[in-house]
């Protein structure tokens, strides 16, 4: 049986049925393949080590750059949203900064490193900025550091979201494979190269963008009950 021409609207409900499946399995997989959830992160890596040096030993009252990273990669494996992760990598960014760092800082940001280690030593020595360290220096840091997190983020972002399209395109083309298969009662022998399995191959690459959709629709279904549930609160 043909459903693409026979059943149509039978044929749109098994793709949607194989999106949303293959969007469940990918989200599964996380829990047997970490490294899923680590896709794209390699973007925030190089940047947040650029721009936290330990060339000359951990700064006071910061972070370790390991440890830095290790909240930034659990924060992203989980999902937490973009705007977030990037302000907290900035705050350690900033944190990080001291007048040892500062010169190696001062490279990546493209600002003068004696002037960025001058405003590096009055916030290690807990004395207020003057107004030019403040608004000539300092917002100019933070600026270009938030400008080349938010450039790292996106760059990891799509990566990420490219990533997992791609796998779940893999998983509905094997589940339409599987679906067809199995409806046909045939042996996977007699089913091979045949019209039914075009037909399996053409539901598969159709279910292939819905499973992104499943998961907008499923985080906006969580984000709104966590809202209600909070709002109950």
């Amino acid at each position: 049986m043909n459903l693409l021409y026979e059943a149509p609207g039978v044929a749109v409900g098994i793709i949607v049925l194989i999106g949303v499946a293959s969007f469940g399995i990918v989200d599964l997989w996380k829990m047997f393949s970490p490294g899923i959830d680590s896709i794209g992160f390699r973007y925030i890596r190089k940047a947040v080590v650029s721009l936290t040096p330990e060339a000359d030993g951990i700064p006071e009252n910061s972070m370790p750059q390991s440890d830095i990273l290790r909240v930034l990669r659990s924060k992203w494996a989980a999902g937490l949203e973009i705007e977030a992760q990037k302000a907290f990598a900035k705050s350690f960014v900033e944190m990080h900064l001291s007048p040892t760092t500062a010169p190696a800082a001062a490279a990546i940001t493209n600002i003068n490193p004696g002037l960025l280690r001058g405003v590096a030593s009055s916030i290690a020595a807990g004395m207020p900025l003057s107004q030019q360290q403040d608004d000539d220096i300092y917002k100019r840091f933070d600026s270009i550091v938030a400008a080349l997190l938010d450039e790292a983020y996106t760059a990891a972002s799509r990566t990420y979201r490219n990533g997992v399209r791609a796998l779940s395109s893999v998983v509905c083309l094997f589940l339409g494979f599987l679906f067809v298969w199995m409806s046909t009662g045939r042996p996977l022998v007699d089913y091979w190269w045949t019209k039914e399995m075009a037909e399996a191959i053409l539901m598969g690459l159709a279910a292939a963008p819905v499973a992104p959709v499943a998961k907008d629709i499923s985080t906006a279904i969580s984000t709104a009950i966590k809202s209600r549930v909070e709002k109950a609160l």
